[in-house]
């Protein structure tokens, strides 16, 4: 999970609108058709960042997973996994994403989780962490296609 503050050059208590001009500012600076120099890469993580701040909802949740990242981000990690080895399944009719625990119980993804790219998951049952790696994840923000295509659909495979 990245710091989308740092991204967008400015700090959790800017405005709405302070973001607004630094994501103009850095995206004038970073297109890659403005700018021959850069692989794009980096206006990628800046889209990103300004469509979840920008979003007052979003900006929201982020703020709540990264004070919580924050707090976690010192217990040790067991294992880093694939975001694509997780596994889909229904949850009171919202879709979350799972992976098995040694324990027998499972580490939960959200698709809020997924879009965040929160990557410091415990299990439910016991202390284990992991860590998720979202290198293949390219998420639509109208469909969750995108996220669907990349995960394992039966647990058992």
């Amino acid at each position: 999970m990245e710091d989308l503050y740092h991204i967008l050059q400015s700090d959790p208590k800017s405005t709405r609108e302070q973001l607004k001009q630094n994501f103009k500012r850095l995206a004038l600076q970073h297109h890659p058709d403005k700018n021959q120099c850069t692989d794009g890469s980096f206006f990628v993580k800046l889209n990103n960042a300004w469509e979840i701040l920008g979003n007052e909802e979003m900006r929201h949740e982020y703020d709540v997973r990264w004070r919580e990242r924050c707090t976690v981000q010192d217990l040790p990690i067991q294992e880093e996994v694939e975001f694509s080895e997780f596994y889909a399944e229904d949850c009171e009719g919202e879709e979350v994403y799972k992976y098995p625990c040694r324990c027998g119980g499972d580490f939960t993804v959200t698709e809020t989780d997924a879009k965040l790219r929160f990557d410091i998951i415990c299990c439910e049952t016991c202390s284990l962490t992991i860590k998720v790696l979202y290198c293949d994840l390219s998420y639509d923000k109208h469909s969750t296609n995108s996220v669907n295509s990349t995960l394992r659909t039966d647990p058992a495979t």
